[in-house]
């Protein structure tokens, strides 16, 4: 049995950074890099809230490449981190009731 255990955990360690899910996964020309990591075209159940704080951040900095990093919904309102290439921290978003209520850049230094 411990043989088995032993030759199993690299596979199992191996196969936990995999993402069987396709439609998550960035690609080559949906994603962009950012200081953050990588972005994505709004998608998902945040969809609407994705793409509003998308368009906020760049009315307000006027940044090509904006993407969404990740986002989470809550009965209050719904939280979307965004980023674009010349950022150095992202900004954070919040929707409620199908309305951008917040944007705020989370750097301490300056605007990006």
């Amino acid at each position: 049995m411990r043989k088995f255990l032993v030759a199993a955990v690299p596979v199992v360690l191996a196969l936990a950074g995999c993402n069987s899910d396709p439609s998550t996964a960035p690609t080559a020309s949906s994603a962009a890099m950012t200081a953050n990591g990588p972005t994505r075209a709004p998608s998902g159940p945040n969809a609407v809230a994705e793409d509003l704080c998308v368009k906020a951040v760049q009315q307000q900095t006027n940044a090509s490449g904006v993407g969404v990093i990740n986002s989470e919904f809550s009965q209050a309102a719904t939280q979307v981190m965004v980023g674009f290439p010349a950022a150095q921290a992202p900004w954070r978003c919040l929707v409620s009731g199908g309305r951008v209520t917040e944007v705020i850049y989370t750097g301490s230094e300056g605007r990006s």
